[in-house]
Formats: C-alpha cells, sequence, structure tokens
C-alpha cells in the first residue's frame, strides 16, 4: 500500500492520510476502522513559556498546515509551525487594540488573515500572518461564537439579556446571520435564567437535582467545513441538517438508531473527569454529599460532536471515552452512512484539516495539542 494511493479490492476501501491527501469518493464501497497516529504534541508541563498553556486552549490550523494555540486564560494566540516550533504570539489581557476581555479560537478570514471574538467587549480583532495587529471591528450585537462564511454571512450563537415573565434570562439563538446580524436561518433558541448568587450554606440535594438535569443532556452543535457548507443538528434526535452558506437547505443525514445506554463505566467517568468542573469552588464535603443524590439519565445524547472531513464526508462523534477514544459515525458526501467506529483519539477540539486530524489532549490537568496522521479502511 502507498501513501496517497488508493488500495480498491472487492469494494473495499483503503485509504492513508498522508500530507495534504484528500480522500476520494466511491459509489460502492466498505468502510470498517479508523486508526490514528499521533505525529505532532506541542506542549510541555515546565520549561520554555512559548510551549506552556493555561487551563483551556483552543486550537485551529491554516492550509499551510501552520497551528494556532489561542490559551483562554493568558489571552493570547500563539502560532506554531507544521513541526510544532513556536513563531509568534498574538493579542493580550487588556481592553486596548489588539488586546482581549475575553477570547475565542483563532479563526482565518476571506483575505487569509487570523481573527478572534472578544465577547466581553463586542469586538472582532485581526491580525496578519505574521502577527501583526491590523485593526478590530466593533459589533452591535453579543455573539457567544462568530465566524465568516465564504459568502461573506456569518455563523454564530447570538447572546441578548431580556425579561421574561419578569425575569431576566439570556436568549441563545444559533444560525446563520447577514452583515448587519440579522438571522438568516435559525437552527436553535434557548432562553437561560442567570445563575442564582451562591449559598452560604448550600443545599446539596437542590445542588444534586439541578446538576441531574445538565448531565448528558442534548445539545445543538453546529461547524463550518473547509468548503463553506454548514452542518446543524440537535442531538436529541439523529438528524443533521447541511446547509450552504447563504444559508440555503442542501440535505439532511440521518440514521434510525437507538441511542447509547449509559452505564457504569460513564458515570464513574463523568465523576473522574468533568465532575470538579461543576462544582470546583465548593468544599470537599459538600461536594460528597451532592455526589450522594445526583441520578443519571437511561440514555445518552445521540452524538456529541461533528467533524467534516475534506472530501465531503462528515464524521459524527456519539460518544467519547474520557480522553483516550471517539466512537464515529461516518457518512460520505451524500449522506449515506459508511460505518461505525472507534478511533484512539481525544474528542476535545478534535476537527480534520490538511490531510490530518487535531485535537487537544489533557493529562494531568496539563493541555498539550495533539495533530495525527490517520487511516480509514
Amino acid at each position: 500500500m502507498v501513501r496517497g494511493i488508493i488500495s480498491i479490492a472487492i469494494g473495499i476501501l483503503t485509504i492513508v492520510i498522508s500530507g495534504n491527501g484528500i480522500i476520494p469518493t466511491l459509489s460502492s464501497q466498505v468502510v470498517t476502522s479508523i486508526s490514528f497516529k499521533e505525529e505532532l504534541s506541542i506542549g510541555v508541563r515546565e520549561g520554555d513559556e512559548n510551549y506552556m498553556f493555561g487551563n483551556t486552549i483552543m486550537v485551529n490550523a491554516d492550509s499551510s498546515g501552520n497551528i494556532y494555540v489561542t490559551d483562554w486564560d493568558r489571552k493570547q494566540i500563539r502560532k506554531y509551525d507544521p513541526r510544532g516550533k513556536y513563531l509568534l504570539t498574538m493579542g493580550q489581557k487588556g481592553q486596548g487594540p489588539g488586546e482581549f476581555a475575553n477570547i475565542s479560537v483563532a479563526r482565518f478570514d476571506r483575505a487569509g488573515n487570523i481573527y478572534a471574538l472578544d465577547f466581553a467587549s463586542r469586538k472582532i480583532v485581526f491580525f496578519d500572518l505574521n502577527g501583526k495587529f491590523l485593526n478590530q471591528r466593533q459589533i452591535n450585537e453579543q455573539f457567544a461564537d462568530l465566524q465568516w462564511t465564504p459568502a461573506g454571512t456569518y455563523l454564530g450563537i447570538q447572546s441578548k439579556l431580556l425579561e421574561i415573565a419578569g425575569i431576566p434570562q439570556f436568549v441563545r439563538k444559533y444560525g446563520i446571520f447577514d452583515d448587519q446580524f440579522k438571522a438568516i436561518v435559525e437552527f436553535y433558541s434557548a432562553a437561560i435564567p442567570p445563575p442564582p448568587p451562591p449559598l452560604p450554606n448550600p443545599n446539596p440535594r437542590a445542588l444534586a437535582e439541578d446538576l441531574s438535569k445538565s448531565i448528558f443532556q442534548p445539545d445543538p452543535f453546529y461547524v463550518m467545513g473547509s468548503d463553506g457548507q454548514i452542518f446543524y443538528g440537535y442531538s436529541d434526535k439523529y438528524v443533521i441538517h447541511v446547509y450552504s452558506p447563504e444559508g440555503a437547505k442542501l440535505r439532511t443525514i440521518s440514521r434510525d438508531c437507538e441511542p447509547l445506554k449509559i452505564e457504569k463505566k460513564d458515570e464513574d467517568d463523568f465523576f473522574e473527569n468533568e465532575w470538579s468542573t461543576y462544582l470546583r469552588y465548593l468544599p470537599e464535603t459538600i461536594k460528597n454529599q451532592v455526589k450522594q443524590h445526583i441520578h443519571f439519565p437511561k440514555n445518552k445524547p445521540f452524538f456529541q460532536r461533528l467533524a467534516p472531513m475534506e472530501n465531503g464526508w462528515l464524521a459524527v462523534v456519539v460518544d467519547a471515552e474520557g480522553g483516550k477514544s471517539i466512537l464515529f459515525d461516518i457518512f460520505d458526501k451524500d449522506g449515506r452512512f459508511l460505518a461505525r467506529m472507534r478511533g484512539l483519539v481525544p474528542n476535545k477540539n478534535f476537527f480534520f484539516r490538511n490531510g490530518k486530524a487535531y485535537a487537544v489532549k489533557e493529562d494531568e490537568g496539563y493541555q498539550f495539542v495533539k495533530r495525527y496522521s490517520y487511516e480509514i479502511r
């Protein structure tokens, strides 16, 4: 088998991804497995500050293979070359030009410049590929996420504070917006009341009841592919809608299957990996009391993430086992289901780009950026 070449034998398709290889699509094929091989890791526990990250990072990559790591704690974007060598830093904490009070993942506009959203300051900050601050644009609406499409529209989550039935609530609207930030297509909206102030003596049973309503619950997911197509689905059903950048409905991807059951190992994994983030400010004695009253639903949501591939295929992340592996459903460019398969790769910030897969791996509280070659059989 030669890298970058397809080997076909009686309907079985073997593809090895290397460099900027693109997966071809055939009308009749059997896909049975996906494997990942780590080829690059960025991050250290101690040492050079340029390779040390805060508790929350996000990653993206440009078409040349350069890697951009957004460090939310430091409000910075660091650029690394395709070999993982540190090149430069963009941004810092602050309110001035090129500074951030809040920061999103680094993205790329139609001119090839880098931009990041500052949710708190309602601005989009632009840098060139050499890290030079270019300008910033104030926006009159608050967005939790915002990205340009090839058509000049925006994909994102609009957030407004409104009073509903006398109660102030944040209304979040997911969709595609025009250049005046008016919704062209609304995917989903929800009203979220502000969290109550912390009580000096919290009720563990009440806290457990509230927490039980949020764990393993469906969520809206959207993502834009490299060609500008937009994939959206709400994970209470196995239905994913595909839109053009202009907002036209192109097709629907669905699968007739049952959601995965929540097993004892899933509960153990929740307490081991996610538990502390929900109640991190409470003393251990209260945490332990809350834990005794937690109850889990019977089923998981139908999926956890959508990851478009560069040939038009879609990888749907059905389940993730901690930071160790992902269970995928793979669909071809016409929305036909190909296979369900497991890959040994983290789920956090997972995406495909440049014939590679990228993800963030956490190890004992330290964050590392990983790049993988992958093989589909």
